[in-house]
């Protein structure tokens, strides 16, 4: 089983293939991946994947961003790009996503969790305490 691209999309910029920043080597914006299993009977349903990508000198700016505000943040779930080229990002990131094998659809989920963080992330199914 493989994973299946059907959109991309940011909540930070309208028009990600024509967006250029004023700095190319100073950016950060949120991806949104919507990625479904190429076959199975979950092949028409929808996850979400989100990533933060950014270039290396942005990363302060994140670092006071985040809640609460930090001197020392995990780098999960976060990619650094030295110069906005969103084709360059955007392949590398699909390259990566076409890659994956697995099982099962969770296993392709965990391991593309590995780079954007899948909406089930540490869900647990609700256990009736009976």
């Amino acid at each position: 089983m493989k994973a299946i691209i059907k959109e991309y999309y940011s909540i930070d910029i309208h028009d990600l293939f024509g967006f250029q920043p004023d700095d190319p080597t100073h950016f950060g914006f949120n991806l949104e991946l919507i990625l479904a299993p190429d076959e199975g009977p979950l092949q028409n349903s929808e996850d979400m994947f989100n990533v933060f990508i950014c270039s290396p000198s942005y990363l302060p700016e994140l670092m006071k961003k985040i809640y609460p505000p930090s001197d020392v943040i995990f780098g999960k779930h976060l990619i650094f790009a030295n110069h906005y080229n969103f084709e360059r990002i955007l392949s590398t990131i699909t390259n990566y996503i076409l890659s994956v094998e697995g099982q099962t659809w969770e296993e392709v989920a965990l391991k593309i969790n590995r780079i954007a963080r899948w909406e089930f992330e540490d869900y647990k199914p609700f256990a009736d305490p009976k």
